[in-house]
Formats: C-alpha cells, sequence, structure tokens
C-alpha cells in the first residue's frame, strides 16, 4: 500500500462488482505467499468459482476461474448458502440450501487458486443447513 503512508486508503474507484451474477457465497484465503489474500465466489447460473487475488496494489481484474462442483441456479432461494475455507486454507466448504441442500467439500490450491476434487456431503436436514 502507498497511500496515506503506507497505511492505505479508499480511492476514488469503489464497489466495482467482481463478478455478477453471483451466489452469496464468498470467503477468503491467505495465499500461500503469506503476503496475498485469494477471494473466492460461486458463480450464478453456473457451476463456476471465481477467485481473485488481491495484492497490496489492488484486485486482480481476471479471476481463476474454476468449473467444477455442483450448479447453483434456478430458483431464486438456491441462491442462499454458506461457504468457508479451512483453518489451513487448503479446503474449501459451500452449503447450499434449497429443496435439496448439500455440503460440498473441494480442495484449494494456494498457490494458483483452482478449486478442484468435489465431494458431495448430501445427509444432511434442511433446519441444519
Amino acid at each position: 500500500m502507498s497511500l496515506n503512508g503506507g497505511n492505505g486508503a479508499v480511492t476514488s474507484q469503489k464497489n466495482v462488482f467482481l463478478v455478477a451474477p453471483g451466489t452469496e457465497k464468498i470467503s477468503a484465503v491467505q495465499h500461500s505467499n503469506g503476503v496475498d489474500y485469494w477471494v473466492t465466489a460461486h458463480l450464478w447460473d453456473s457451476s463456476s468459482f471465481a477467485t481473485f487475488k488481491i495484492t497490496a496494489t489492488g484486485v486482480e481484474a481476471t479471476p481463476v476461474i474454476s468449473d467444477v462442483g455442483s450448479y447453483h441456479g434456478g430458483a431464486g432461494f438456491n441462491v442462499i448458502g454458506c461457504m468457508k475455507f479451512s483453518p489451513n486454507g487448503k479446503k474449501l466448504a459451500v452449503a447450499k440450501w434449497s429443496t435439496n441442500s448439500f455440503v460440498e467439500l473441494f480442495d484449494f490450491n494456494k498457490e494458483t487458486g483452482v478449486v478442484s476434487n468435489p465431494v458431495l456431503i448430501d445427509n444432511f436436514l434442511e433446519q441444519i443447513i
């Protein structure tokens, strides 16, 4: 960060949409370099994740797209759910609420930002999710 003597500041370009349309599922994890971060969002009407690298200079405009796992689309309530990285950042869990609620567990590469290897866990009641 170079603005405000290294403390950072709000620039004139703010509130920029990174993905549209997207679900409410979004999570962040530290990059493998220990300095930068990854922000991952699940796209709407898609089975894809968009992962953005955030550095000291800002958000990289081109995301890493991982087309893996279940489709999130259809009726509006299918947008509902949660997404969270494991404490070590190597796993990503996605909970989807719908008429067939489930959780998916993925591998996450902290070096490349790629989401892979989905495992479906579908023995959940809607009330739990």
